[in-house]
């Protein structure tokens, strides 16, 4: 891999997000400030964000993807308010069960993976939910409720009868949680399956687990990260879920993971500016 090309990819198809994610994944640069204001321009008043399927709804799913932009640029809650807002709503819409889900308004509009009442759109926003929680230091007693609500549904084979993304998120929170038993029972279902995850599964995995303080030598993200590797197109890209050839996202997810797994070595510093970055 010519460890360019995916940079210039996203510099040429990325916004200036997208660039700061890049900056601080592959060379710990700060982002510049007007890349935060762009990250946060559409915040909801109650601290949430909308998704592009319901425009002024204030999504918990994505919020979640919005915290974790925040986070992949280097952001700290306590030194940011907007994600101290962010995280204040997703903790308000957590129900006494622990687990979370959309209105139920937007049940017409939603997507699958998020209809209100739906057992397996519910595994999977508490997975995200807490896993988020988790990850930016939220009340310790809101984020074991997350993480036993989604123990109480895990099956005898080890899954969540839910989406992927559901699996990993739930391993990470139970690592964070210490409940070893409950991460590595799903640990063995997602080795077991590794060949259904598209390449932005292998790289959303591989991040949130290494994310969770599991160690990139850890069997399933090492065999995740030799897969992902090989799945970069002619562009320099590797395509989202939807197939897009051109997708900067699972790029940038991709890159991370590969740096993180320590198979991909980005250009040094100094030839950021030749770049364009």
């Amino acid at each position: 891999m010519n460890p360019k090309t995916p940079i210039t990819f996203i510099l040429n198809e990325g916004s200036l997000v997208d660039v700061a994610r890049v900056r601080f994944a592959l060379y710990d640069e700060p982002p510049f400030d007007e890349a935060i204001a762009l990250l946060f321009d559409q915040q909801l008043d109650d601290g949430g964000f909308s998704p592009p399927w319901a425009p002024g709804y204030s999504s918990l799913d994505a919020t979640c993807f919005r915290l974790a932009q925040a986070q992949q640029m280097g952001l700290d809650p306590s030194l940011v308010p907007q994600m101290g807002r962010a995280i204040d709503f997703i903790l308000s819409h957590q129900g006494r069960d622990g687990g979370f889900q959309e209105e139920a308004f937007v049940t017409e509009v939603a997507p699958r993976w998020l209809t209100p009442g739906d057992n397996a759109a519910t595994m999977y926003l508490t997975a995200n939910c807490t896993f988020n929680l988790s990850m930016f230091g939220a009340p310790e007693n809101k984020v074991q409720l997350g993480a036993g609500y989604l123990q109480l549904r895990q099956t005898a084979e080890g899954n969540l009868p839910s989406f992927w993304q559901t699996q990993w998120l739930a391993a990470a929170v139970w690592h964070r949680m210490g409940s070893a038993k409950s991460r590595d029972q799903v640990l063995r279902y997602l080795a077991m399956n590794m060949e259904q995850l598209h390449p932005s599964n292998l790289a959303w995995m591989i991040n949130a687990l290494i994310s969770a303080g599991m160690k990139p030598s850890t069997v399933l993200i090492y065999e995740a990260a030799k897969r992902l590797e090989k799945q970069q197109n002619q562009y320099g890209a590797w395509p989202g879920e939807n197939d897009d050839a051109r997708d900067v996202h699972t790029t940038i997810e991709a890159l991370r993971a590969l740096k993180l797994t320590g198979r991909y070595v980005p250009p040094p510093s100094n030839q950021l500016d030749s770049l364009g970055i």
